[in-house]
C-alpha cells in the first residue's frame, strides 16, 4: 500500500494509475493551444474590466450535483444589452449562459454570461490590471487552487478544501461592501491581509 499526502492508501495498481494519469494530463497540457482569453487585445481588456467592475460579479460558490463538497470561482455578468453579453462571450470562447425574462412586459430581458473554475481565474490574472473595484476579489482569486486533482476519482485534501472554502468567505465578504468608504477600505485591507499565508506544498498553479 502507498500512502498519499491526504491520508488515503493506495494499492500498487492504483499509484500506476494515477501515475500514469498525471504524466498524460502534463502531455496533454503542454499540447493544448492557449486559452482565448490571454490572446484578448489591450483596448479589449480594459473595456472588460471596466464592464466587470460596473455589471459583473467576483465570487466562489459551488458548482455540480455536489454542491457542498468544494467551490470554485465565478465571474459573472448580466445586462438587458444582448449585444454587449453577446460580444463578450465571444471573447471568453462561451455561449450566453442565460436568459432571465421579466414578468413585467415593460421591463426587458437580461442576458448573463459566466466563467468558472480555472477559466475564470485566467480572467481575473488577465485582467487585474486594468480592474478597480473588483481588483481585490481578483486578486484573491488569483491564489485560488483550482488544479489539485491527481486523478479521476481522487478527493482533494481536507487542508487544501478548508483553504477553499477560507477564500471564498473573503471574497465573497467584498461583495457587502458597506457604505462608510472608510469601512470600505478597511475591508478591502482585512481581506488581503488575512491570506498572506503560504501556499500549500504540492499545489498546482
Amino acid at each position: 500500500m502507498t500512502k498519499h499526502g491526504t491520508g488515503i492508501e493506495w494499492t500498487p495498481k492504483q499509484a500506476y494509475d494515477r501515475a500514469r494519469y498525471a504524466e498524460q494530463r502534463k502531455r496533454r497540457l503542454a499540447e493544448k493551444a492557449p486559452d482565448p482569453i490571454e490572446a484578448i487585445g489591450l483596448e479589449d481588456r480594459c473595456y472588460l474590466a471596466g464592464l466587470i467592475d460596473g455589471e459583473g460579479s467576483i465570487y466562489c460558490g459551488a458548482i455540480g450535483p455536489k454542491r457542498g463538497r468544494t467551490c470554485y470561482p465565478i465571474v459573472a455578468m448580466g445586462m438587458t444589452d444582448r449585444d454587449v453579453i453577446e460580444w463578450v462571450a465571444s471573447l471568453w470562447g462561451v455561449r450566453v449562459s442565460y436568459v432571465l425574462k421579466r414578468r413585467n412586459p415593460r421591463w426587458l430581458p437580461q442576458y448573463f454570461v459566466r466563467l468558472s473554475g480555472k477559466r475564470a481565474q485566467i480572467l481575473c490574472r488577465v485582467l487585474l490590471p486594468y480592474l478597480r473595484v473588483k481588483k481585490v476579489q481578483a486578486e484573491l482569486v488569483c491564489e485560488f487552487e483550482c488544479d489539485l486533482r491527481s486523478a479521476p476519482g481522487q478527493t482533494i485534501s481536507e487542508e487544501a478544501n478548508a483553504r477553499r472554502f477560507q477564500l471564498r468567505d473573503a471574497i465573497n465578504s467584498l461583495n457587502h461592501k458597506p457604505r462608510n468608504p472608510e469601512a470600505r477600505r478597511n475591508q478591502q485591507l482585512d481581506g488581503r491581509e488575512h491570506f498572506a499565508f503560504p501556499k500549500i506544498v504540492g499545489a498546482q498553479p
